[in-house]
């Protein structure tokens, strides 16, 4: 079986997970530059990981995240400073940004 996913014509906007209660948040070929987030859901709460480039993006991550899970976002880790991991940073306003 191959493992089409990985070819950018076959890449689709949308949230998937990965291992249980590890989510990929994975942005289509095409869009304004190709950056990913990621969540992480516990029974304590909820982490992102990055915010993406700007706010149409990181508003399409939210409603995503709303489908997986009712918990708010109480933690959000960038991990580093470019736009396309933290653009979106002030549309997690009750987190913590780490």
């Amino acid at each position: 079986m191959a493992n089409n996913w990985i070819t950018p014509a076959a890449f689709k906007t949308g949230i998937e997970e990965v291992a249980p209660k590890v989510y990929a948040y994975v942005q289509a070929y095409g869009e304004l530059g190709v950056s990913n987030a990621g969540l992480l859901v516990d029974k304590e709460g909820v982490m992102a990981v990055d915010a993406l480039m700007v706010p149409s993006m990181t508003k399409r991550f939210l409603e995503s995240i709303k489908k997986v899970t009712k918990k708010p976002v109480t933690k959000l880790v960038n991990t580093h400073h470019h736009i396309d991991h933290s653009g979106g940073n002030f549309l997690f306003r009750d987190a913590e940004i780490v």
